[in-house]
C-alpha cells in the first residue's frame, strides 16, 4: 500500500462535486511523506477556498486514477 496527494478544485466549499481533478503526488511509501507533499500544495493554493487536497492510500496509479483509494484523510490541522 502506498500513499498518494489527490484533489482539485471544487464547485464550492461544500466539498461534495470535484469540478478539475488536479494530478495526483505520489506515490510516498510514508504517510510523513505524503504529509509533507500535502502540506506544500495546501500552502500554494491557501487563498483559493474551492481547492481542496487529500491523503489516501491506494495500490498504483490507476487506482487513484479511477477513484479505487481507501481513508481519504485531510490531515487534522489543516484549515484548507
Amino acid at each position: 500500500m502506498s500513499f498518494y496527494v489527490t484533489g482539485g478544485m471544487y464547485e464550492n466549499t461544500r466539498f461534495e462535486r470535484l469540478t478539475r481533478r488536479d494530478p495526483h503526488s505520489g506515490p510516498f511509501e510514508t504517510y510523513e511523506d505524503a504529509l509533507e507533499n500535502w502540506s506544500e500544495r495546501s500552502r500554494a493554493t491557501i487563498d483559493i477556498a474551492t481547492v481542496r487536497y487529500q491523503i489516501v492510500e491506494a495500490d498504483s496509479d490507476e487506482d487513484v486514477a479511477r477513484d479505487n483509494t481507501r481513508n481519504h484523510t485531510t490531515p487534522e490541522h489543516a484549515e484548507q
